[in-house]
């Protein structure tokens, strides 16, 4: 018995310890992975853009503007977090904005146009890139917090992760 209360006793100043840590993270819910997807695609009337799976790509933004020139140039342009402006020549290829794509972003970008459809038929389409979300990822034993939860990674969480995050309520804890 005696051994019970002084386990049950030593908790509360380890629990004090470990909410002062918490005190050096960023403030962040984490999140399990939902429907995770190798890839994100995003579709109009008559393009198709595939982006590399990864939290950085999650809910961009394109519109598809012609410049009117007769190049097969395509420039990038951020409006807003997460939205961009791909204007491109009218000579421009899926392929030429494939390039540009990866160029600005990096990883293994897929473009693909019905019927051989160019920069010419960029008029004004938005896309937007839908799919699985990531995981936050974290190493076991890593800690997070919000206004109303404390998590911890019971294990070593990926990307693709669906479960390896638990929670606890910050009320419980007083």
């Amino acid at each position: 018995m005696e051994k019970e209360i002084n386990q049950a006793s030593g908790l509360q100043p380890r629990l004090r310890k470990l909410l002062n840590l918490i005190a050096f993270l960023d403030k962040e819910t984490p999140r399990h992975a939902d429907n995770p997807t190798v890839t994100e695609t995003v579709a109009a009337d008559d393009y198709t853009i595939t982006a590399p799976l990864g939290v950085d790509f999650n809910d961009y933004q394109f519109t598809l503007v012609s410049s009117g020139e007769e190049d097969d140039e395509v420039v990038i342009e951020e409006s807003e977090d997460k939205e961009y402006t791909i204007t491109a020549g009218d000579n421009a290829t899926d392929s030429d904005v494939e390039l540009a794509l990866e160029e600005e972003f990096g990883g293994d970008w897929t473009v693909t146009a019905d019927d051989g459809q160019t920069g010419s038929d960029f008029d004004g389409e938005d896309l937007a890139l839908e799919g699985g979300k990531v995981a936050t990822v974290a190493d076991e034993g890593e800690l997070r917090f919000d206004d109303d939860n404390f998590y911890i990674a019971t294990d070593d969480v990926e990307a693709l992760s669906e479960s390896g995050w638990k929670e606890m309520s910050l009320s419980s804890l007083s």
